[in-house]
């Protein structure tokens, strides 16, 4: 890499948690951001069992955004799974419907020059697990884009790779909560 951060972006595909332990052993370790438990006691065993795959973590929240930016300041890379529903987050198309997307990566991504490295874990036929690294998204504005229409593009170009690797595997998405609104 180039010594600069960068945020690996992906989703609740194959075996995700593959991903920072990939990315320590290359000594490209990334803090990740994540949605704690629900159950408090369960939540200190799930941050023991993650330790050593990951750079440091960040939970959702007040506490988690400051850890974030601190991060991306010091030059850490980061690591975020977007497939999740964000109910104030912004309406872009995931698998043809409209679908509440966090806007988090993408926003730290233009504030900081940060690139997004899209990246997923895929389950091969023989068992074994196979990382996929992809060339990262652009977060430079194209001609005349404006700051509002860059970051949906980039929401709509996530959610796509989200779609293709999914469909590439649906049984390797594990996803139990409702990604979109009742009709």
């Amino acid at each position: 890499t180039s010594g600069k951060p960068f945020i690996f972006i992906s989703g609740h595909i194959g075996n995700w948690e593959v991903l920072g332990k990939v990315s320590a052993y290359y000594s490209m370790p990334f803090v990740s951001v994540y949605r704690a438990a629900n159950n408090p006691y369960l939540e200190p065993l799930i941050l023991r069992t993650r330790r050593g795959i990951s750079a440091g973590f960040a939970p959702k929240g007040a506490y988690g955004a400051r850890v974030i930016v601190k991060a991306v300041k010091d030059g850490k890379h980061l690591g975020f799974l977007l497939d999740q529903k964000m109910n104030d987050g912004i309406a872009v198309p995931f698998f043809g419907r409209s679908a509440m997307t966090p806007p988090g990566a993408v926003d730290l991504a233009v504030k900081y020059s940060v690139p997004l490295v899209p990246a997923y874990c895929l389950r091969r036929a023989d068992g074994r697990l196979q990382v996929v690294v992809e060339p990262p998204l652009s977060v430079i504005p194209r001609v005349g884009e404006t700051a509002a229409a860059l970051r949906y593009r980039l929401l709509v170009e996530i959610n796509q790779h989200l779609e293709r690797w999914i469909r590439k595997d649906l049984s390797g998405w594990l996803w139990m909560h409702r990604r979109w609104p009742a009709s």
